[in-house]
């Protein structure tokens, strides 16, 4: 029977439902070894006996239930009861030169003990040389499998790696949307500035910087045991493995899981056909999930805000000196938002129609709802102003900005519900019939209209008869048909 000799990549192991329990054992060994044997501790409390004595039955226990009845206990029995009654002197002893020794011992025999249960032959502590033996399979197991999870995360099969791929990509496309949309709502509303203002303080009481520092040092020793545990069951040494043909005639054999999937891998190739890869429409969903996720919390945040305070009336007005003031603080802000809603809802259209955009379709329609309340802010916002001012052409032509929005941001939510809608057509519609019949309503001589009967009722306190004549002819002749003063 044909063989061959072959290395078989990390990258290619298996990381099963085991491998996620010895993660999980590397975690808890880490948050032990930080307690334990952390510089502050021993500094301040001296050497913890009962801590080594935990640590030294969880590092054990830990081998154990990972190798799950593949421990070799008539090669490691000894050195295992030994690293046990070592940690156990060390507990019961109060000195601290006695418990420093033990430390020392345990050093030594505990990776012994390691290694023998993992049924490693050439680690006998019969022999002296199965100490240097220890040490040179020690230290590279530390750090062997350190990128083993990382693989598996982002395995060209698995689904998780997809996700996380998409997400990261989500959570990188939405800082730079998220920094835009959220000075733009600050700079709208006061007190959703205020409420910022009041979080971004408390944030600079947190110390991040200890936090970011024990996680850190958390996941780099979860790593470094997680190496080790997977070391231990998995050694690093080359495989045996069948070539296919050999394989066909007499079976596989002892070949291993990896090495059947490297000839797995071998034949896709010579037949021509590749591995499949992440999908990008899924990969895109998760993206655009995130996109919209992070968003709809900014928004909903903000419209919060707004029901209670501009919608509910006089406490925006006692809090910002005034209705007019407080609406011309934000009107364009909100409008270049919900411009930038129209425009990731578009982006997400074509994934969110798709019969399995579902979750995606709702993210997008509750952007939709909560734009509509964003427009519902800017418009009496507006008409606070314009009640308080008067009307111009710049005001009146931003109220059929709005009303264009409108149709967009109705068309961008067809959009994201129907595959077949085309937003084009719908967009270039708007632009030239809606343009066209603004323009023929003459806004000219509706602006004049409106703030000479605003001024008539008592509403506005002057009128600005030099710029409405400026105008245009029709808007003066409106003034002159009045024929009032207000020259």
């Amino acid at each position: 029977m044909e063989k061959k000799y072959e290395y078989v990549r990390l990258r290619d192991q298996e990381f099963s439902a085991m491998e996620v329990l010895a993660l999980g054992l590397g975690l808890l060994l880490s948050l032990i070894w930080l307690n334990v044997f952390s510089f502050d501790s021993i500094l301040e409390n001296g050497i913890p006996g009962l801590g080594v004595f935990i640590f030294t039955l969880s590092a054990l226990s830990s081998e154990i239930a990972y190798l799950k009845g593949r421990a070799d206990f008539s090669n490691g029995i000894f050195t295992s009861l030994g690293s046990v009654l070592v940690a156990l002197g060390c507990f019961l002893t109060g000195s601290y030169v006695l418990r420093l020794i033990s430390i020392a011992l345990l050093a030594v025999i505990l990776p012994m003990a390691a290694f023998a249960l993992s049924g490693e032959r050439s680690v006998n502590w019969k022999t002296p040389r199965s100490v240097w033996i220890t040490v040179k399979l020690f230290f590279p197991a530390l750090f062997r499998a350190w990128p083993l999870p990382f693989f598996a995360a982002l395995r060209r099969r698995s689904g998780a790696g997809r996700a996380a791929l998409g997400a990261i990509a989500g959570v990188c496309l939405t800082v730079p949307i998220l920094m835009i949309v959220v000075y733009l709502l600050t700079e709208a509303d006061q007190v959703f500035g205020g409420l910022l203002r009041s979080f971004t303080d408390w944030l600079a009481r947190v110390e991040f910087w200890e936090i970011f520092r024990h996680v850190l040092h958390t996941a780099i020793f979860a790593l470094i045991f997680f190496s080790l545990l997977y070391t231990l069951k998995h050694p690093a040494r080359p495989s045996w493995k069948q070539s296919p043909s050999a394989a066909a005639e007499g079976g596989l054999g002892g070949t291993d899981s990896s090495a059947v999937g490297k000839v797995h891998a071998s034949e896709d190739a010579s037949n021509g056909q590749q591995p499949s890869g992440p999908s990008p429409a899924y990969i895109g969903k998760v993206c655009l999930t995130v996109v919209l996720t992070l968003l709809n919390a900014v928004y909903l945040i903000f419209c919060a805000v707004q029901v209670v305070y501009l919608f509910g009336g006089a406490e925006s007005a006692a809090m910002s000196g005034g209705y007019a003031q407080y609406a011309r603080s934000g009107f364009f802000q909100l409008v270049a938002v919900a411009a930038i809603n129209i425009w990731v809802m578009l982006a997400s259209g074509g994934l969110a129609a798709s019969p399995k955009g579902k979750a995606l379709r709702a993210e997008a329609l509750v952007l939709t709802g909560l734009t509509l309340v964003i427009l519902a802010s800017a418009l009496m916002r507006m008409c606070l102003y314009i009640g308080e001012y008067g009307l111009s052409m710049l005001r009146i032509m931003t109220l059929w900005a709005m009303a264009f929005i409108l149709v967009c941001l109705s068309a961008a939510a067809v959009r994201c519900c129907r595959r077949d809608f085309k937003f084009w057509p719908v967009f270039f519609s708007a632009v030239v019939l809606g343009w066209s019949v603004f323009t023929i309503l003459r806004p000219d001589v509706i602006v004049a209209d409106y703030n000479l009967k605003a001024y008539l009722r008592g509403e506005l306190p002057s009128i600005d008869v030099e710029y409405i004549s400026s105008i245009s002819p029709q808007a003066r002749e409106v003034l002159e048909k009045a024929d009032l003063d207000l020259y």
